[in-house]
């Protein structure tokens, strides 16, 4: 069977990874001139972890969280998350990389050939047993299969849903990788009035640091810069929070405002399907965007290894679709909480928080951990 994935970000280079190993012929086509993968840390749980291993990636570099300290704005300790207990638990640790590294491994395991760069897809149409592709510079494929997982504004989820733009969450996010010295082995979130912060350490001494605070949709961003403006929105906080700021390159901060879209009933109709942001797009509450990719990937790999094109998507959806969807609703309620500049709302989520059993702590992370 011939393969057509859009998009060669993490989910369509795990995706074409799947595939080949299901024994089909695959191309990737990403629409960049280069593989040049922005973006700063992640975190790989073990879900991720086990879909990593089965495209053969489960050596990619990272290193191991072991402790979660979850605080409010003004420091005072509200949970510490013993993650250390998910190796028992689950097989595995929590793994934060640079997403470059993880982008970096699963393209060695694809191989450089198999993805053609520049090739933007802006059509597509069911022809007989096949799908007709059009790409912007006028070339024309077919294939058997084709796999949009080229993002949350996916050309394919458009052509296949017609569901609109994405929703907006109301808030944007600073982030970036910087070198900053962080207790061994622990990772830290803030939640406060319209915002939080995280630092997660990485394997080389550096750091990953997220900002997110409420911010009106395409806020023009200030000629003071990047750095300048997650200082103010952040001076407040605990020093360590400006502390890190401070120690950031100018130029390696990221800033996008956040978006999702509401769970849907299909991610698939014919020979066309969708992966990882396109099916599902999620805030990053969880946690989970990129494992949820990895397991889509693997999961559609699987599905796709006997009988019908039609049949192995549907296997595919009946296995990922609960799961992503849950993902996706419960960050959306957490974002909610965690952008919330209501006093009471926000004293009673901390007073929750810090009074929660472990047993709630844990079967909300069983829900995400579990197999597809």
């Amino acid at each position: 069977m011939e393969v057509l994935v859009v998009g060669g970000g993490i989910g369509g280079l795990a995706t074409g990874i799947a595939l080949r190993q299901a024994g089909h012929e695959v191309r990737v086509l990403e629409r960049a001139a280069k593989i040049a993968e922005v973006g700063a840390g992640l975190g790989i749980w073990p879900n991720g972890r086990r879909a990593l291993a089965a495209l053969g990636a489960g050596d990619t570099p990272g290193l191991p969280v072991r402790r979660l300290h979850l605080r409010s704005w003004r420091g005072r300790l509200l949970s510490e998350v013993p993650l250390a207990e998910l190796k028992r638990r689950y097989g595995s640790e929590l793994i934060v990389m640079h997403r470059a590294d993880l982008q970096g491994s699963l393209l060695e395991i694809l191989g450089r050939h198999t993805v053609q760069l520049g090739s933007e897809v802006i059509g597509f149409e069911p022809s007989g047993s096949r799908v007709h592709v059009t790409l912007k510079s006028g070339r024309h494929c077919d294939t058997d299969l084709l796999v949009g997982a080229d993002g949350i504004r996916s050309t394919v989820r458009q052509r296949l849903l017609t569901d609109g733009e994405p929703r907006f969450s109301g808030a944007t996010c600073w982030r970036s990788v910087t070198r900053f010295a962080l207790e061994e082995g622990t990772a830290f979130n803030w939640w406060g009035r319209g915002g939080e912060f995280g630092i997660f350490p990485l394997r080389d001494g550096s750091v990953y640091w997220f900002g997110v605070q409420n911010r009106p949709s395409g806020e023009a961003e200030s000629a003071r810069g990047r750095k300048a403006d997650a200082m103010e929105a952040f001076a407040s906080w605990p020093e360590v929070i400006p502390a890190v700021v401070q120690a950031t390159h100018e130029g390696s901060i990221l800033r996008n405002d956040l978006y999702d879209r509401p769970p849907v009933g299909r991610w698939s109709r014919g020979r066309v399907t969708l992966v990882g942001d396109a099916a599902h797009p999620m805030l990053p509450n969880a946690a989970q965007g990129a494992c949820q990719a990895l397991e889509d990937a693997a999961t559609l790999g699987t599905s796709a290894q006997s009988g019908s094109i039609e049949e192995g998507l549907k296997m595919y959806e009946a296995r990922r679709r609960h799961a992503a969807n849950a993902i996706v609703s419960q960050s959306h309620r957490t974002a909610r909480l965690v952008g919330s500049t209501n006093p009471l709302i926000i004293g009673l989520r901390d007073l929750l928080i810090a009074h929660a059993p472990r047993s709630v702590v844990w079967r909300q992370l069983e829900s995400m951990m579990q197999p597809s």
